[in-house]
């Protein structure tokens, strides 16, 4: 939509500040009619938004990359607390990101201190964020949970249970 405009403006000729040889060079490209008599024109500039539009992609796909193997990490984080007290918070699936939230259904970690909740999992290898009425939160690494991570956890979720 904004390169139909800047091409009307161009042919229009009634914006001399948009009298650009590289925007006029670029659109001509675009248009697969080049102009005969065309100015010399400076394409440097091209490479450099070309690098950075690449280097976009490439940002977004590791993001995207990174985001799924946090949610597959979730995923083993949800069997390791199978069969134990905690139970996981539900939210929307639009927002789940690599963090989770479990709440443990015993009553004596509802009612203990948010720190020894804490604790008491560090003493078993892992470490979540621990908050009042037996929750805790999960945020998951940026790469793959190893099988031993992910031993280590599920004997931690059993032990504090």
């Amino acid at each position: 939509m904004v390169a139909e405009q800047f091409r009307q403006i161009l042919q229009s000729g009634h914006c001399p500040e948009l009298e650009d040889p590289l925007l006029r060079f670029s659109q001509q490209i675009g248009g697969n009619s080049v102009s005969r008599y065309l100015e010399t024109v400076n394409v440097t500039p091209l490479f450099t938004v070309n690098a950075a539009i690449r280097e976009e992609r490439t940002k977004r796909k590791h993001l995207r990359e990174q985001l799924e193997r946090q949610q597959r990490n979730l995923d083993t984080v949800e069997q390791c607390v199978d069969g134990t007290p905690w139970n996981l918070l539900d939210i929307d699936e639009s927002l789940r990101s690599g963090i989770m939230l479990l709440q443990s259904q015993d009553p004596l970690h509802r009612e203990a201190d948010c720190l020894a909740l804490g604790d008491r999992f560090r003493e078993r290898g892992v470490a979540f964020s621990s908050y009042p009425q037996g929750v805790i939160r999960i945020s998951t690494p940026k790469s793959l949970v190893s099988n031993h991570a992910a031993n280590v956890m599920e004997r931690a979720f059993q032990c504090v249970a």
